[in-house]
């Protein structure tokens, strides 16, 4: 989920080389293929297999831009303290980190800190 967090950072910077997250190719490219279909960004990351090795190999990944969606999405979970607890509190209940999940619990723990009486 850090991986999706920085790739985020990538795209809002326009997915130049210089900023890349540090990742394996592989999962960077996944990551980027499965948050082009969340609508979070648009760029380019594609996996295949590797014929007769059982493993997968990175296609070329790239980051076009981030959309709407992942400009809301990346608003909720910057804060470092926000993204630490929305990731501890998944982890206490057993939450799949989706991103509508992660979204929605830093917006409510957002709340929580700005309102604490609420």
């Amino acid at each position: 989920m850090d991986l999706l967090r920085q790739i985020l950072i990538w795209a809002e910077y326009g997915g130049g080389r210089d900023r890349r997250p540090q990742a394996d190719d592989v999962a960077l490219c996944y990551h980027i293929k499965i948050m082009r279909e969340a609508g979070l960004i648009e760029g380019t990351g594609e996996v295949y297999p590797e014929p007769g090795t059982g493993r997968l190999k990175a296609g070329v990944a790239i980051v076009r831009m981030m959309t709407l969606k992942g400009q809301e999405f990346l608003k909720s979970i910057r804060e470092d303290t926000i993204w630490n607890k929305v990731k501890e509190e998944a982890k206490q209940h057993g939450i799949p980190l989706l991103v509508d999940t992660a979204k929605a619990m830093a917006m409510a723990l957002v709340a929580k800190l700005t309102h604490p009486s609420a």
